[in-house]
C-alpha cells in the first residue's frame, strides 16, 4: 500500500511505510526522524504521538511485523496435524503477508542486513532462535513418528526447506515477481520437498 492510498487518520501506518522506505533506501542510521516525517506527510509531533524516538519506532515495527506474521500462523498453521499441512500452510503464511503487508514484507526482508542497534538486534536473533527451534522440534518428531527419514539430521533438512522459500520471498519482494508465480513456484518447492524426504510408504 502506498502513503498517498492511506486515509489521513493513519498516521501510524504512513510513518511506518515511509520508515521501512528509507531504511531499506539508506540505511537505519543514516535516516532522520525529519525525514521520515517528511517522506509520511506528518509533523515531528505527530511522529512524537505515536513513538518516543527513532529506535521505539522501529521496534514497534518489529512488534507490528511479528503480530501479523503470528496472526498468519494462527490461521494457517496452528491447527494442521500433518507435516505437509504446515508445510504448505508456510507458503500460505508468506504469500498472505507479502499480499496484505507489503511494507512489512520489505521491512522483515531488509532487517536481516540492515545495521541496527545491539537491543533490536538481539531480538531479531531470540525471535529466530524461537523459529527455528520450533521448527526442528517439528521435524524431530516426525522422524520419530517415521514420517521423516531419520538419515539426514533436523537442522538440515529445517535449512533444505526454509533456505529455498526465503528465496522466493526475496524474488517477490526485492524483485517485483508476481505472486502469482511464486505461488506456484513455493508450491512446486514444497512439492519436491515432500517427495523427496517423507517416507514414501507413509505419504
Amino acid at each position: 500500500m502506498k502513503i498517498e492510498n492511506l486515509k489521513n487518520n493513519d498516521n501510524k501506518e504512513k510513518l511506518f511505510i515511509a520508515a521501512t522506505e528509507l531504511f531499506a533506501s539508506e540505511g537505519y542510521h543514516k535516516v532522520s526522524v525529519r525525514e521520515i516525517c517528511e517522506a509520511a506527510g506528518v509533523s515531528k509531533p505527530v511522529l512524537y504521538y505515536y513513538f518516543k524516538d527513532k529506535e521505539n519506532l522501529l521496534e514497534e515495527l518489529i512488534n507490528e511485523t511479528y503480530l501479523r506474521f503470528d496472526k498468519l500462523k494462527e490461521e494457517h498453521i496452528s491447527k494442521e496435524e500433518t507435516l505437509e499441512g504446515v508445510l504448505r500452510g508456510v507458503v500460505k503464511i508468506y504469500i498472505s503477508f507479502i499480499k496484505d503487508s507489503p511494507h512489512l514484507s520489505k521491512f522483515s526482508a531488509i532487517l536481516q542486513s540492515v545495521n541496527v542497534p545491539e537491543k533490536i538486534l538481539s531480538r531479531k536473533i531470540e525471535r529466530y532462535r524461537k523459529d527455528k527451534k520450533e521448527f526442528v522440534d517439528l521435524i524431530k518428531l516426525n522422524q520419530k513418528k517415521g514420517i521423516l527419514s531419520n538419515s539426514i539430521d533436523a537442522e538440515t533438512l529445517f535449512s533444505s526447506f526454509l533456505g529455498p522459500i526465503l528465496v522466493y520471498v526475496i524474488e517477490a519482494i526485492v524483485m517485483g515477481e508476481s505472486l502469482t508465480t511464486i505461488t506456484k513456484k513455493m508450491n512446486s518447492f514444497v512439492d519436491f520437498w515432500i517427495n523427496t524426504y517423507l517416507n514414501k510408504e507413509v505419504k
